[in-house]
């Protein structure tokens, strides 16, 4: 046995995971380490939910790592970028109510208040009364928010290309698919 499979048989999950092969390539993720951990101090307990959902946890750090990074340079971390491009994409530009965006976004209603409160002093978004209720708020996109946004997508829209790049069209499909039918399963249950 050289000193590389001795090393490899001696490692604890967490250094496993870390190893790497020849070609550079990491034999099993964090998620597994400690799904190997799991399974060696409670073998009773079925952790298979985590070869999946722990892995999306996971990458959600990485993605928003990823995605504040390249929204930067526009002064945006993704919170406020989301704002503003989903009133970006909004076919009727009548713009949306502060409870439509948190529903949207997934947001709490104080996060969301917060949130539209920094974007409007920043002038990226405007609040409006609407005419017909006196009592509802429409949210728009300021001309320097549109202009913001609209340089902001491109380099969302690469940050995501270069954390899928690693997979191939198929792949990339095939994922898109499957993690798709988890939301649709539970889309309801979110968004109560």
């Amino acid at each position: 046995m050289d000193r590389t499979e001795q090393r490899d048989r001696d490692a604890s999950p967490e250094e496993a995971a870390l190893s790497e092969h020849e070609d550079g390539l990491a034999r099993i993720d964090i998620v597994e380490a400690g799904m190997q951990l799991w399974q060696r101090e409670r073998p009773d307990l079925d952790c298979s939910g985590k070869a999946v959902v722990g892995r999306i946890l996971r990458l959600q750090g990485v993605i928003l790592r990823a995605v504040d990074k390249a929204l930067k340079p526009f002064g945006l971390k993704y919170p406020a970028y989301a704002v503003l491009a989903t009133l970006r994409v909004q076919a009727d530009r009548q713009g949306m109510t502060p409870g439509e965006l948190t529903q949207a976004l997934l947001l709490s209603s104080g996060g969301t208040s917060n949130l539209l409160a920094r974007l409007e002093r920043d002038d990226l978004i405007t609040r409006t009364n609407s005419t017909r209720d006196r009592r509802a708020v429409f949210v728009h996109l300021t001309p320097a928010g549109l202009a913001l946004v609209d340089q902001a997508m491109e380099a969302h829209a690469g940050a995501e290309r270069e954390l899928i790049a690693c997979l191939s069209k198929e792949e990339a499909d095939l994922a898109a698919g499957l993690l798709s039918q988890v939301i649709l399963a539970h889309e309801a249950a979110v968004q109560r």
